[in-house]
């Protein structure tokens, strides 16, 4: 009876054989860098990820047009626009990023959906013969 391998196991396998040749070429992953092994989770917590970054930008941006007072960035002081243009350049791309990262695991996730229901139906029809 084989045991399946845990997270544990897999430090632990990493710890005794990250420096041999080849160990992480052949397909060896670091633990530390795996995702996790079901990607619904993943997804949503990306999404989730993506909607807060989204409330601390609008956040910011709603406090810069109320305020219309000018913010200093390194020492420089920015009118209302250039920060708020700053503040786009800094959130977007974090923003973006968390959600396409929820896109793509989410795509997998029906990807694996779909691979198992076709192995089930597969197996259905073979016993009906």
């Amino acid at each position: 009876m084989s045991k399946k391998k845990t997270h544990i196991d897999d430090l632990v396998e990493w710890n005794d054989h990250h420096y041999d040749p080849g160990h992480y070429t052949a397909g060896n992953i670091n633990p530390f860098t795996k995702a996790d092994g079901n990607p619904h989770r993943v997804s949503i917590w990306y999404f989730f990820q993506a909607g807060v970054l989204a409330l601390f930008y609008f956040l910011g941006v709603i406090r810069e047009i109320r305020d219309k007072a000018s913010s200093s960035w390194g020492g420089k002081l920015l009118s209302h626009t250039e920060s708020i243009i700053i503040w786009s350049l800094i959130w977007w791309p974090l923003i973006l990023f968390s959600f396409w990262l929820g896109v793509r695991y989410y795509q997998r996730e029906k990807r694996m959906k779909a691979e198992r229901n076709k192995v089930v139906h597969h197996k259905k029809k073979k016993k009906r013969k």
